[in-house]
């Protein structure tokens, strides 16, 4: 699933919103953020940071997060296009996947990803 919204459009009230609808105690969670762009904690879904500030993408924490099998893997921030080829092998093994971006529709939003350098066929 990718989400997508103007900056100031909900996009952060929207995503907390669906996660919370979620039946999180059956399922396994892991959610990837920016350390110095957290967002809200929500109950049983523990966030694994990495330092942006450092050169560091989610893509340095996915492997590991994904070795324990979580049934749903979230990154908030698609910032590069190896955490966008991670994250759709993780949708390869059946794995739900949650991504944002700042667009301002659905085309942009794709666009935005394609921008990112994914090739279109993921």
């Amino acid at each position: 699933m990718l989400f997508s919204a103007l900056p100031a459009g909900g996009l952060r009230s929207t995503t907390n919103i669906v996660l919370r609808t979620m039946d999180r105690l059956l399922r396994d969670f892991v959610a990837v953020e920016e350390e110095t762009n957290r967002y809200e904690e929500i109950e049983n879904i523990p966030v694994t940071t990495y330092k942006a500030a450092d050169g560091q993408t989610p893509a340095a924490v996915l492997p590991k997060l994904l070795r324990a099998e979580p049934n749903v893997v979230i990154v908030r921030d698609l910032c590069n296009a190896e955490t966008v080829e991670i994250l759709c092998d993780a949708v390869a093994e059946h794995r739900l996947t949650i991504g944002t971006v700042r667009a301002k529709d659905c085309a942009e939003a794709l666009l935005r990803v394609l921008a990112l350098g994914v090739p279109p066929a993921k």
